[in-house]
């Protein structure tokens, strides 16, 4: 099981669905089907800190919709010794609330839609799932669409937007 803490920069605490948030993991949580709990935060954020990470981790000069920063379980023991951040927490996923905003309406999809996505996404890579390379790339879109299907059943989003998340092969 996925729990979760949701953490919302105060530009946009009056504008994020965090019962939406909880609830597009809970929809992810069992399609997955886990055999342990984890713990994992979610950060909605400005553009500016979203650039600021990019650029701090990933050596990209922009911001982006979704970043996740897996814990490196073998670090923490070794080097915070004595500071408990619990056995499975497995990391955070970053959401920059405006990327998110812009890329849904340049795609013509609903922004409930593409949140979903982007949590779904960043969940994902933190349990190791990858789309780097041509196998992974296969395995990871298959996944991502039955996940969205699941989410737009359940809370009634537009089926075009599946639809089309479908036609661009799951470039969203």
């Amino acid at each position: 099981m996925i729990n979760v803490d949701v953490l919302v920069f105060d530009d946009f605490i009056d504008t994020v669905d965090v019962d939406f948030v909880k609830k597009s993991v809970a929809v992810i949580n069992n399609k997955l089907d886990l055999d342990e709990d984890v713990w994992i935060e979610i950060v909605i954020v400005d553009q500016d800190t979203s650039k600021d990470l990019n650029i701090k981790f990933r050596d990209i000069d922009s911001s982006t919709d979704v970043l996740s920063f897996p814990v490196d379980k073998s670090y923490i023991n070794k080097d915070f010794i004595g500071i408990d951040v619990g056995q499975n927490y497995i990391g955070e996923v970053v959401i920059s609330y405006k990327d998110v905003k812009e890329q849904a309406t340049s795609k013509g999809y609903s922004m409930k839609f593409e949140m979903a996505h982007v949590i779904m996404h960043g969940i994902l890579h933190l349990l190791g799932y990858n789309h780097d390379n041509s196998s992974g790339s296969v395995e990871f879109i298959k996944l991502e669409e039955d996940i969205m299907s699941e989410v737009v059943e359940l809370f009634g989003l537009k089926k075009a937007d599946q639809l089309k998340m479908h036609l661009d092969g799951g470039n969203i």
